[in-house]
């Protein structure tokens, strides 16, 4: 199920997938409930809840309004209190607030400075099981980029010594830095990127003052912010991460770290890291053109990791594009593969050379399951024509328009909201057989000519998600 929950103009809507920003209640009378945090515009972080089966979703509360367009980090705790770090907007120092949760409602509490000197990006936050409270960051400084960590040992009041502690650096001197708190019984582990070049960590046995030295898990070329670690329920502790577009994952036993596992190669990012129960399940993005990009898993089985799949049927590169004009030789022409690349140019019909071109030319858009938008590029603009959108209500072609407008294929690249999202689909719609194939069939029939006819470079039914978050319970 796809469910939209708002529209956002920030530069990080979710954050970094190793931003925690989407959580869930443990215990208590209001056990199972969800919270997201997430950037509605460059200054302003809401919050929105659902209880099972989550359908229906609060309306958005402004819970930050000082914000820098920055992604934002959070921590839930066993309370349901959530805690947020951020960058302040004016002065790009490093802050925090809580929201108390009680009576199934969170309340937003006072700002707290964690450090005012310097620029301040990227935090990461976590809450120990004895209350203390850990963040590793950026530190910006006269150009030369530190990863810096601070705790509070009083709810986040008091950071370090004072606001103008700058805490302990772990990395110093580096052109880049990202980094991401994870825990495992009685130690914190910081991993981090530094200068596209290197995976490593450090840790600190939470009773401690001193970390240990650091130990690097892989070299590369390209890595920055999309890698994600997270520790499993029987003390595993892993990493899933990009590097020049290729995903990788290692973990650690107990013993030692594992070898290197490849995921998947090509323009994979934004990876997010899930152990069910042992088994590591990686989420990530797979890119299959500009803007458009496909939400995947892999899982390890055995000593390798599954095919990578798609996470939403409803939300891929469609089964099948099929493109007819009647009183052509051949009426049908399949052009479901040259609609999921991006080679420029390819989607025409044999017979006219063109997308669509004349009154009764028809595009099918079929998919196995129910979808609610498509995301359209194009090689030449139409202009003149017109056309009606379809869908099958069990008996017959039922016109519609989409919810973002009527479109005429006469601009490029578009996204087509067909349906608000996936709840909002007809309920009368049912799967018929085209051209030998049962599927959910959407019908685009030119009514008026082309004067100039549209050809296609790619149709699908993606668009851009290039940030994803991963719950955090």
């Amino acid at each position: 199920m796809l469910k939209l929950i708002d529209t956002s103009s920030a530069d990080y809507p979710v954050g970094f997938s190793h931003n925690r920003r989407l959580f869930k209640v443990a215990s208590g009378p209001y056990a199972g409930r969800m919270a997201i945090c997430y950037a509605s515009d460059d200054s302003t972080v809401k919050l929105v809840y659902a209880d099972p089966p989550y359908t229906n979703w609060s309306t958005p509360a402004s819970i930050i309004t000082d914000s820098a367009d920055y992604p934002v980090s959070g921590i839930i705790d066993s309370g349901g209190n959530i805690y947020l770090a951020y960058t302040l907007e004016s002065s790009h120092d490093l802050v925090m607030k809580k929201l108390s949760f009680s009576d199934g409602t969170w309340s937003v509490g006072s700002r707290n400075t964690i450090y005012d000197g310097d620029d301040n990006y990227y935090p990461s936050l976590f809450k120990d099981k004895y209350d203390k409270l850990w963040v590793s960051w950026t530190r910006v400084s006269g150009g030369v980029y530190y990863i810096s960590t601070k705790k509070s040992t009083n709810d986040g009041a008091l950071w370090g010594l004072s606001d103008s502690d700058s805490g302990t650096d772990l990395v110093s001197g580096t052109t880049s830095a990202y980094s991401q708190l994870v825990y495992l019984p009685t130690y914190l582990l910081c991993v981090y990127t530094i200068d596209g070049t290197s995976l490593a960590y450090r840790k600190i046995e939470t009773s401690a003052v001193v970390w240990y030295s650091e130990v690097e898990l892989h070299s590369g070329t390209s890595l920055g912010k999309d890698f994600h670690a997270a520790s499993s329920n029987d003390m595993k502790v892993g990493v899933a991460f990009s590097d020049d577009g290729d995903l990788y994952f290692k973990d650690y036993d107990n013993f030692a770290w594992s070898g290197t596992y490849s995921i998947d190669t090509d323009l994979s990012g934004s990876p997010v890291l899930k152990y069910n129960g042992s088994v590591p399940y990686i989420f990530f993005n797979k890119s299959a053109g500009s803007d458009q990009d496909q939400l995947q898993y892999s899982y390890r089985e055995g000593s390798s990791f599954s095919t990578a799949q798609a996470v939403e049927g409803g939300f891929s590169l469609l089964d099948k594009v099929l493109l007819y004009r009647p009183g052509a030789t051949a009426p049908f022409n399949d052009r479901s593969t040259e609609a999921g690349d991006d080679t420029s140019g390819d989607i025409y019909h044999i017979d006219s050379g063109k997308l669509i071109k004349d009154s009764g030319d028809i595009i099918y858009l079929g998919q196995t399951e129910k979808f609610h938008q498509v995301k359209v590029t194009l090689f030449t603009n139409g202009a003149g024509g017109t056309v009606s959108w379809y869908y099958w209500d069990g008996s017959q072609w039922k016109s519609f328009t989409p919810l973002s407008g009527s479109y005429d294929f006469d601009s490029s690249p578009a996204t087509l909201r067909l349906w608000q999202d996936s709840t909002q689909t007809p309920s009368d719609w049912q799967t018929t057989t085209v051209n030998g194939s049962g599927k959910f069939w959407i019908r685009i029939q030119v009514i008026s000519d082309f004067a100039t006819a549209p050809v296609g470079t790619q149709i699908t039914g993606l668009t851009g998600i290039p940030q994803i978050t991963i719950l955090q319970e």
